[in-house]
């Protein structure tokens, strides 16, 4: 199976169905990710191995690619949960919403989140534990109230993972810039 079609898969399993949350107006639904398949499946979006080795990935703008660390997701929790991370950026891309780097990244790791928590629900539902990156770590921490259904984030409640994502050489100093969406035609 090749990546885009890893991709695919990823963000149409039954976890996507458990994100519904709001970030500053901006709603996460399963619904949102049915454009980012579609373009998908027309060859409108690509992937590509690009980068560092690892769990990593970006969602490149133009040309609406997913340059990822890796050739295969093959069942690996880590790698499916940065599959949602940066698919919620192609979904906002494809919405063409205007949005800051900081709140496109508090919903891309929220959904991240919960989809990784969806995903290990056993482990966790046993007190199991797990040692995250941040900002990564935050956002599952932040994400606690969206586990079990709809919920809107407060500023109170985003804060430490608007530091989180600050403290990130990544995205230090940027969290007001524009995110670039420049939508997907």
């Amino acid at each position: 199976m090749s990546l885009i079609q890893e991709i695919n898969r990823t963000i149409s399993t039954v976890h996507m169905q458990q994100l519904n949350f709001t970030v500053e107006g901006r709603n996460v639904t399963p619904s949102i990710y049915q454009p980012v398949r579609d373009k998908i499946s027309d060859g409108t979006i690509t992937a590509r191995r690009h980068g560092p080795a690892g769990v990593r990935g970006a969602w490149v703008y133009t040309p609406n690619r997913f340059d990822m660390g890796f050739e295969e997701v093959s069942g690996d929790t880590f790698k499916g949960a940065l599959v949602v991370h940066e698919s919620t950026h192609a979904a906002f891309d494809y919405i063409n919403q205007p949005m800051t780097v900081k709140v496109s990244e508090a919903l891309a790791y929220i959904a991240q989140a919960l989809w990784f928590y969806h995903d290990n629900k056993a482990h966790f539902d046993d007190n199991g534990t797990v040692e995250l990156d941040e900002p990564f770590s935050t956002a599952f921490t932040v994400s606690v109230p969206a586990r079990g259904g709809a919920h809107t984030f407060t500023g109170e409640e985003l804060a430490p993972l608007y530091a989180a994502l600050e403290s990130d050489s990544l995205y230090q100093g940027r969290g007001d810039d524009d995110a670039g969406n420049d939508g997907i035609t």
